[in-house]
């Protein structure tokens, strides 16, 4: 064989080696799959600044506060992405037959951001800070612990006790609680100027490295007793508007807007990059009819007005096709909806027949009278420009009725305290809040609420509805509180003392390169970062045997 074809063969022999080898390399790299991995930052747009990095303190409308403490604080019980209780710094609890007592057993892993345990101490201060005549934080908060007694079994038992059962009560135990070690020594209402609430210690899974007017950068805590999240650092970064959060995601300068607002919708879906999750909330808008007035007090009256206002062009125009219509004052996520009750339909001629078979009749200038009244009602509505356009619309509807509507916007500050407080209304525009995630209609619509200090501004008094109401949030037992809920529900749609017109949909627009992002069924805008733990940035290839 000649020195030149051995050469040759050498030579081929090595392209067949090289070549195996590439595709053995290949063959075994393609065998990996890629996981999460740590690392990486998140960054998010948010409307308005932080006024307290506090749970007692920030309000629901303080929407940076409320994102930024769910990261850092921890409260005793969390709630799952279907809305019931889990564990958090308490690692279980029990509750005694009677639904009176509930004891809590901290986790002995729990540490504070600056390396302190956690202890009954904290528990027992942050209840007896709410409890404070002088509590200057969320007065429903402050309600909400009224009674209960607090006794410290031993550094890491606590008993909550109240004199009555009271079912909902663990959607309260989430809320945050604070370091006895800091605090103890101040008193409640000095807590809004103590620089705490710009240097917060949490026990979340996030602790607070930077603060400014301009943004909030958060550090994964290395202590977290928890499932550490994959994501190291988050920031916030601040907004004058919704508008501008849009624009900034738009431009690149973040990687997700907190809330989608109606009218940037089209813009933001307009980029292929986002990706968008959504969510019902338990809050809902709707017309409150004052039962004490002599022409909407009456039956027919409202039922014509429900059956008379387009909720479908309303949500169209003003939601931008976002939010859940519906009929019960219970979110249709809930455990306790019925979508069996009464339904009120879009129906005009439904409407116009419901008037002229009562008495009210179509006179020559447009307007319906009965006896010596006008159906002439007036609509009362916060002065916001999308509300008051909302209600608007909604007076344009019924004048097609032969309704004289009209509309009175008032300064949000004196909404309450002038108008509905006295029941000075006929109508009012409304956007109810339901703080937790149970259910409990209680405050909002029970008879004991109809008060100038109570929530029942409708001045609803119906003693079965009372009876459900009751026994709903009295009874620990699911099946029991589900059945009442029902019923209270049939006897509020056949009242009809508020005709409700959307559960807002949550929008939440993130970056396409953040993974694993999930929303709860229903939420409030800060329940978005639940499942943070859950998302990632980078991956890692790992080996189908090593995994």
């Amino acid at each position: 064989m000649s020195r030149v074809i051995r050469f040759q063969l050498i030579l081929s022999l090595i392209g067949a080696l090289i070549v195996a080898a590439t595709i053995g390399s290949l063959a075994y790299r393609s065998s990996f799959k890629p996981v999460p991995d740590v690392g990486g930052a998140y960054v998010e747009g948010v409307t308005g600044q932080p006024k307290y990095l506090n749970p007692l303190l920030a309000l629901p409308t303080d929407y940076p506060a409320q994102s930024i403490d769910a990261l850092i604080f921890s409260g005793l019980v969390k709630e799952d992405p279907a809305g019931e209780p889990k564990p958090d710094l308490a690692e279980s609890w029990t509750v005694s037959p009677d639904g009176k007592q509930y004891t809590f057993y901290l986790r002995p892993s729990a540490r504070w951001h600056d390396g302190q345990p956690v202890t009954s101490d904290d528990v027992a201060y942050t209840v007896a800070t709410i409890q404070a005549p002088d509590f200057p934080g969320n007065q429903d908060l402050a309600a909400a612990w009224q009674g209960v007694q607090v006794t410290k079994l031993d550094a890491l038992t606590v008993q909550l006790s109240r004199e009555e059962s009271f079912a909902p009560f663990l959607d309260f135990a989430s809320v945050g609680i604070l370091p006895a070690h800091l605090l103890a020594q101040v008193a409640p209402k000095d807590l809004p100027a103590n620089t705490f609430n710009r240097q917060p210690v949490g026990t979340g899974p996030y602790r607070l490295q930077q603060l400014d007017l301009r943004s909030a950068t958060l550090q994964v805590a290395d202590d977290y007793y928890g499932t550490k999240p994959f994501i190291s650092r988050v920031m916030f970064r601040f907004y004058k508007d919704d508008a501008s959060v849009a624009q900034a995601l738009l431009r690149g300068e973040i990687q997700g807007d907190w809330h989608v607002d109606a009218a940037e919708v089209a813009a933001l879906h307009s980029d292929v990059n986002l990706r968008f999750y959504q969510a019902v909330q338990p809050s809902f808008s709707g017309l409150s009819f004052n039962l004490a007035d002599r022409v909407v007090g009456r039956p027919e009256v409202r039922q014509a007005i429900a059956y008379g206002i387009d909720r479908p062009a309303l949500q169209r125009q003003f939601l931008g096709g976002l939010g859940r219509i519906s009929d019960s004052p219970i979110s249709p996520t809930s455990w306790a909806y019925d979508s069996s009750i009464r339904v009120y339909q879009f129906d005009p001629g439904l409407a116009a027949r419901t008037l002229d078979q009562t008495g009210w009749q179509m006179g020559p200038n447009g307007v319906r009278t009965k006896d010596d009244m006008r159906l002439a009602p007036i609509i009362l509505v916060a002065n916001l420009p999308d509300h008051v356009a909302l209600a608007e619309a909604i007076a344009d509807q019924l004048r097609t009725l032969g309704m004289d509507a009209t509309v009175q916007s008032v300064g949000f500050d004196g909404l309450v305290k002038d108008f509905l407080a006295p029941r000075r209304f006929q109508i009012a525009l409304l956007d109810w809040d339901v703080p937790g995630s149970d259910p409990d209609p209680y405050p909002l619509w029970h008879s004991s609420q109809a008060t100038a200090t109570g929530l029942n501004f409708s001045g609803w008094k119906n003693p079965d509805a009372d009876q459900q109401l009751e026994l709903g949030r009295r009874s620990a037992d699911i099946t029991v509180r589900k059945r009442a809920y029902s019923q209270f529900q049939t006897d509020f749609a056949t009242d009809l003392p508020a005709f409700l017109l959307f559960h807002p949909v949550y929008e939440y627009a993130v970056d396409g390169s953040v993974k694993g992002v999930s929303l709860p069924a229903a939420i409030h805008p800060w329940d978005r970062l639940a499942t943070i733990d859950q998302w990632y940035i980078k991956t890692k290839l790992v080996s189908p045997i090593s995994s």
